[in-house]
């Protein structure tokens, strides 16, 4: 979300929780993570927590995190049908365009699992879980469609994969995970994972709260949440202290092209202000 008073509310709710000892987590761009199926809205849409980008749709937290996801309808009749499932979309295909434009977006979800939970329109409305959701067939052409005109090899991957379990899949080795390296993650929809809080916040304590980079070091605890972890592969589940790196926000911002990009809105563009202005770069 991007709207101001919103991230001002949030930011003064981290920093009180910080200086009463509740280490709210932090966390930085891309990785895989297995994050919970969730609602898709119109607003959300607007508000920038989904954004459709060239290489697929992406679910993005307000503190950095962006998750590759697909979408796919909640409610599908399946019991009676044969091989009746919902279709994935991992583009903006004519279909999601027109729903959008039409504002009649709606009953959608997003997901970026093998498998899914599916309100059975054919079986009194009971969830099953359905696995191997196949590709919608827009997003194929579109896809090809796109590979014809720029010839860029992702498109031309992405335009084969068959089902939500090929999905996984390229996405994992288009990250460079491969088999027994990582396991999926079970995290909320902004790609936490299960004790990132405790990981994050012995490693900040065993580096004494400076920046491994520029050296700044934080002595004030409500400022300890300017103090961040990054993963120097991008690997968000190798928490080995080698991949582990203490930096501050500022130097956390500049680490790349990616993290440039999530650091200039939104909470992220707040919270690098905030500490700019506390911490100037000395000349």
């Amino acid at each position: 979300m991007e709207e101001i008073e919103a991230i001002v509310k949030f930011d003064k709710l981290r920093n009180y929780l910080e200086s009463i000892g509740i280490h709210v987590a932090e966390a930085s761009a891309d990785g895989y993570h297995a994050v919970k199926p969730g609602e898709v809205t119109l607003q959300a849409i607007k508000d920038g927590t989904y954004t459709f980008d060239e290489d697929g749709i992406y679910l993005n937290g307000s503190n950095g995190v962006r998750q590759k996801v697909y979408l796919y309808k909640r409610d599908y009749y399946i019991t009676g049908y044969e091989n009746s499932k919902p279709r994935m979309h991992i583009t903006k295909c004519n279909t999601l365009e027109d729903f959008i434009n039409n504002k009649k977006f709606d009953h959608y979800r997003h997901a970026n699992t093998e498998e899914v939970p599916v309100i059975d329109l054919g079986d009194g409305c009971r969830e099953v879980i359905v696995k191997q959701l196949p590709l919608c067939g827009f997003c194929r052409s579109k896809l090809l469609e796109e590979y014809r005109k720029s010839q860029k090899d992702f498109f031309q991957k992405e335009s084969s994969i068959k089902d939500s379990v090929e999905f996984v899949r390229l996405l994992k080795e288009t990250l460079g995970i491969v088999d027994g390296q990582s396991q999926d993650v079970d995290a909320d929809i902004f790609g936490y994972v299960k004790d990132w809080e405790q990981i994050s916040r012995r490693y900040r304590e065993l580096k004494k709260y400076t920046c491994e980079r520029c050296g700044v070091q934080i002595t004030t605890p409500w400022d300890r949440q300017f103090m961040q972890v990054h993963h120097r592969n991008g690997i968000k589940t190798d928490n080995r202290e080698e991949n582990l790196e203490c930096l501050c926000i500022r130097c956390h911002a500049n680490v790349d092209d990616v993290h440039r990009g999530n650091f200039s809105k939104g909470d992220n563009l707040f919270r690098l202000n905030d500490f700019n202005e506390k911490y100037p770069l000395k000349s």
